[in-house]
């Protein structure tokens, strides 16, 4: 899940419709992780409180932002510098940041279609998802994209217990994200 929250959160900042590309400012991701059909969200809150609370001092202060990004699912808010917009022309350049920031999941692009780029690949990410995965990020407008990533795979039991899955069963990922510019400006 944290390779997983940190692409959403990352596409957010990367999504570009135009060879212009983004608008920078202050953007603003909405996504969900959906287990089985079900929301997953009060779940990895619950298990990232498990996760830090067993972690020793040193390793926390380390995993402190990744564990942060887990523990935010739902929204966030990020803001954009033109600087970072200007370098992402293409749907392309897109995913391979996508790609880039997310090393526990390998994936490849597929032909990108419009403002649309197929994925493929795999994730392999012990505190998260792992399993087979395919998905698309459609750009709509220099201000507004989308992303969905699914697959067949594993989760922690801790996770799966949370939502009344038996342990070690295989399951089905869903996360859906919508991104929206809120303002040429940073807060």
């Amino acid at each position: 899940m944290k390779a997983l929250a940190g692409a959403v959160v990352v596409m957010g900042m990367a999504a570009q419709a135009g060879a212009a590309g983004l608008l920078p400012g202050q953007w603003r991701s909405d996504y969900r992780v959906l287990i089985n059909g079900r929301d997953s969200t009060a779940v990895m809150s619950q298990f990232v409180a498990q996760v830090r609370s067993a972690l020793p001092t040193s390793v926390k202060t380390n995993a402190r932002v990744g564990l942060n990004s887990i523990g935010n699912l739902g929204s966030s808010s990020v803001c954009l510098p033109a600087q970072v917009a200007s370098t992402l022309t293409t749907p392309t350049t897109i995913f391979n940041t996508f790609s880039k920031m997310n090393p526990l999941c390998k994936l490849v692009a597929g032909t990108p279609n419009g403002g649309t780029v197929p994925f493929t690949g795999r994730c392999d990410d012990p505190v998260s998802f792992t399993g087979p995965v395919s998905g698309q990020v459609s750009i709509t407008s220099s201000a507004k994209w989308a992303a969905t990533m699914e697959g067949a795979g594993k989760f922690p039991d801790a996770v799966l217990a949370g939502l009344s899955i038996p342990a070690k069963t295989t399951v089905m990922m869903k996360t859906t994200a919508s991104n929206n510019l809120l303002s040429t400006t940073c807060q």
